[in-house]
């Protein structure tokens, strides 16, 4: 009897963790590259590059990369939050942008099904190394149009007068629930505009999508459960 109990538990396990992150690929960056994501990196003709990129360009003004640590100076390099990898965007620091009226976005794209309640999370950080608002970050997520729905976690320089050491906030969760089933896009990026001379950071790591139970598991747990019940009752008779 107690084999029996185990073993439907252990069935209830499996079925409870099934998870559709098996069909968001890359979810943490394990790969070490980005793999399964789409990447747009905005390119930018600097007036002053920095030292080693030689010409001016055009260079992508928020490059971004797949990283096992990120050095700052004066700081503690950032590590992932889970794995051995995460997503690294430097937000300028490129150069002096010779358009410094323009604005920049890289970001990283994967579609992927929710079901209706459906809930996606993630980590994020940001390094603010900037006195000006000109330095931001983001999770977002667009319905099949395009069209942003959601924006479950950004953050934005502007706090930091000394400019270096960066001011640097940790790990944070960030979560959304899918309202509708569909394929939405779940969009990780960053942006800057302005000189492009003081940089900042963002780093993404440990997404996770939790689906709601499907109603056919619900099925399975209740004549499970109901199949117990008259085992026990007979044992007990």
């Amino acid at each position: 009897m107690k084999k029996m109990i185990l073993s439907f538990g252990l069935l209830l396990g499996v079925l409870a963790t099934r998870s559709a992150a098996d069909t968001f690929s890359n979810a943490g960056f394990e790969s070490a590259a980005f793999t399964d994501w789409s990447l747009h990196l905005d390119l930018g003709v600097l007036g002053l590059p920095r030292a080693g990129l030689g010409p001016p360009g055009p260079y992508p003004i928020v490059p971004g990369s797949v990283v096992s640590s990120f050095p700052l100076e004066m700081l503690e390099p950032i590590l992932p939050h889970a794995g051995n990898y995460f997503a690294a965007f430097e937000i300028g620091g490129q150069g002096i942008l010779i358009e410094t009226t323009s604005t920049y976005f890289s970001f990283l794209n994967q579609d992927i099904y929710f079901s209706s309640g459906d809930q996606l999370s993630g980590w994020a950080s940001f390094a603010d190394g900037d006195l000006a608002a000109q330095d931001s970050a983001f999770v977002r997520i667009l319905d099949q149009t395009g069209t942003v729905i959601a924006t479950p976690w950004q953050a934005v320089s502007g706090n930091n007068p000394l400019l270096t050491p960066r001011i640097v906030t940790p790990w944070t969760l960030w979560e959304w629930t899918a309202a509708a089933p569909g394929i939405y896009t779940v969009q990780l990026g960053a942006t800057t505009e302005g000189d492009n001379f003081d940089p900042s950071e963002a780093f993404f790591d440990d997404l996770i999508v939790t689906p709601v139970p499907e109603p056919q598991m619900l099925s399975i747990v209740v004549v499970g459960l109901a199949g117990l019940f008259r085992i026990l009752c007979r044992k007990r008779a």
